[in-house]
């Protein structure tokens, strides 16, 4: 809970340095689609329980057979189905709040390393600024970096052990399902199983792709850097400017229990 507290208050300056309309755009683009992916899990992950529940029930059988206390399932199938479809409806949606809540978080790191990677290459840009002027331009920038580690770093304990955790179960997981779905389903017990295989796909892929695109975005940082219009500035400058660009090449890789990296590698590999 205090490292959510503090990733959101360090957002909250992040979206602070947000001056222009662009930029101001770009954080409100960055928020839809975060939502639209909460809808679209919702979508899937609500799919595989109706489609699962209504297989099982059209051959007379329970979906998940869970115990219910005072309650015999046997003789009293209509409730126990009713119940067992209540429970896991519940279920599935605090898993898919837990797999889609790294997703977003990463995605609106993403976008503030798009930002900053604007205002690198526009440093000095400006003719009518004065040495000083670009030199404060620089240190917002520096602030800006500090502020994006200081968010990657406060939510790297809460998700490794939740990645690490799927990253070991995905493959044992995707294994049984395929051995249920070939030897044990019939159509529609299959169709349900097979919404379920891709859902279980769903809860790591996205996040070791965005993970990926923000390891290549800190090597355009730094491309960035170098690529500005620095040769006039004073030697302050580009003093500064040696250790902020020696700073940018460090990737930022988020791991999975300290131990996998979070990436579409390790992802392919487990799956």
């Amino acid at each position: 809970y205090r490292n959510f507290q503090r990733a959101k208050w360090v957002l909250d300056q992040l979206d602070k340095r947000c001056n222009s309309d662009e930029e101001r755009a770009s954080v409100h683009r960055h928020v839809a689609m975060g939502n639209s992916l909460y809808i679209l899990y919702h979508f899937l992950y609500t799919t595989y329980v109706v489609t699962n529940f209504v297989g099982y029930v059209l051959v007379g059988r329970h979906a998940w057979r869970l115990y219910i206390p005072l309650l015999n399932s046997d003789e009293n199938f209509v409730v126990s189905s009713l119940a067992e479809l209540l429970l896991m409806t519940s279920v599935v949606t605090m898993q898919q709040c837990t797999d889609v809540c790294p997703i977003i978080y990463m995605l609106q790191a993403r976008c503030h390393i798009t930002l900053l990677k604007d205002r690198l290459e526009k440093l000095r840009s400006d003719p009518g600024k004065g040495h000083d002027e670009h030199y404060m331009d620089l240190t917002k920038c520096i602030k800006d970096h500090r502020l994006i580690l200081e968010y990657i770093n406060a939510l790297r304990p809460v998700f490794s052990g939740t990645i690490f955790v799927q990253f070991l179960l995905i493959g044992l997981v995707l294994g049984i399902s395929a051995i249920n779905v070939m030897f044990f389903s019939s159509f529609w017990t299959g169709l349900g199983t097979f919404v379920f295989m891709f859902d279980v796909c769903m809860e790591t892929f996205p996040v070791c792709y965005l993970c990926n695109f923000i390891a290549d975005d800190c090597q355009e940082l730094a491309n960035c850097l170098f690529q500005s219009d620095w040769t006039a500035a004073d030697r302050r400058y580009k003093s500064t400017m040696v250790h902020f660009l020696h700073n940018l090449q460090q990737p930022i890789i988020l791991t999975a229990g300290g131990v996998f990296p979070i990436s579409m590698q390790t992802n392919l590999s487990v799956s």
